[in-house]
């Protein structure tokens, strides 16, 4: 019989190996030992007091494996460390006792809020049994601007002859009016957008000036966003920032991704100063050069906010429908409250995603 017990700081080279060999995992052990020093040892909301996950041991040996992500999330004027849950995963001879490791998570994280926001349509099942709320954020669309006609048009219409060479000669039009539409919504002549290679103390400047507008949120302080932005070497993220004299105006945080056949560069989040006007446009004109550069198809900002899709509109960008209800979490009804009604700014950047 196997039983559950915590993941230890020397149990790192097991445990990746364990993951590594884990059926259809395509990723080696070097890859797996990056990523759990990153979850822990490099993450700034770590403390031996917060748990690394739990494992299944059989006789000694690594049968199962749910992680545990500390992160940092103000509810109200209050900074509180959060959990999420990653990486669930047991032999398939041991799948019978995968609810042990859930249900030891649950009981050691009583009085913090426990965020699950990459489950599986079998995980969220689970998740529903075992109380965990669906939070709704978001308007349900998303911006897009289309860098490739030829390839979107290909990947939406397969099956329309010479779509792809139709598409591409009228992109050219319609790529110019589009960046005209969209300049006219930034209007900024004294702004400059460029990727951040680091990040200083002016976004701890912009994060104090800010916090209030959204306050059930992430942390943004400068060591959360070098965190999430940089300590982690295999997940590749594009932090682009606008400053003007010096100061930060807003930023981007994107990650290169694929869906079906257009590769896309995704808005991961989005935090801006809502009193500086043409921000977000500029942050999108940055990030479609990037696509330029990279041969990517198409640049996608979530609407997180009522407000982002406000100031996109008349951008002449296209507009996707995109799913806000995957973050299920559980907590203390204290907590929970004010996160409910999409009175919580959750973006792409939650829980584990990205990480």
């Amino acid at each position: 019989m196997a039983h559950v017990v915590p993941v230890q700081a020397d149990d790192r080279q097991e445990l990746s190996g364990f993951l590594c060999a884990f059926p259809e995992e395509p990723r080696e052990q070097d890859f797996w030992s990056d990523r759990l020093r990153s979850w822990w040892e490099g993450n700034p909301a770590f403390s031996e007091e917060v748990p690394r996950g739990w494992l299944l041991r059989d006789e000694g040996r690594i049968v199962g494996f749910l992680g545990n992500i500390p992160s940092r999330f103000q509810v109200g004027a209050q900074e509180r460390i959060v959990w999420n849950a990653t990486t669930w995963r047991v032999l398939p001879d041991y799948r019978a006792q995968s609810m042990a490791l859930v249900f030891r998570q649950m009981a050691e994280c009583r009085n913090a809020l426990l965020f699950d926001t990459t489950p599986t349509e079998n995980v969220v099942q689970i998740l529903r049994a075992m109380r965990f709320e669906a939070l709704r954020c978001g308007t349900g669309w998303a911006s897009a601007l289309v860098v490739n006609w030829r390839r979107v048009a290909e990947a939406k219409w397969p099956s329309i002859p010479g779509i792809g060479a139709t598409a591409g000669a009228a992109g050219r039009w319609l790529g110019r009016l589009q960046a005209g539409r969209l300049r006219r919504k930034t209007g900024r002549g004294g702004a400059v957008v460029r990727e951040a290679s680091r990040v200083d103390g002016s976004f701890d400047d912009l994060w104090r000036k800010t916090r209030h507008h959204h306050p059930h949120t992430n942390v943004r302080t400068s060591e959360a966003i070098r965190w999430y932005c940089f300590v982690n070497r295999s997940c590749e993220k594009i932090l682009l920032a606008s400053y003007e004299a010096g100061r930060l105006l807003g930023y981007g945080i994107c990650r290169a991704s694929e869906e079906g056949r257009l590769r896309r560069i995704e808005f991961l989040d989005l935090w801006v100063d809502p009193g500086e006007a043409g921000v977000v446009g500029s942050l999108i004109e940055a990030a479609a050069e990037h696509a330029r550069g990279r041969s990517m198809d198409l640049v996608v900002l979530p609407h997180y906010t009522e407000w982002a899709a406000r100031e996109l509109s008349g951008a002449g960008l296209a507009r996707l429908s995109w799913r806000f209800d995957r973050y299920y979490v559980k907590g203390p009804p204290d907590l929970l409250a004010p996160l409910r009604e999409r009175r919580a700014y959750l973006v792409g950047a939650q829980g584990d995603v990205g990480l």
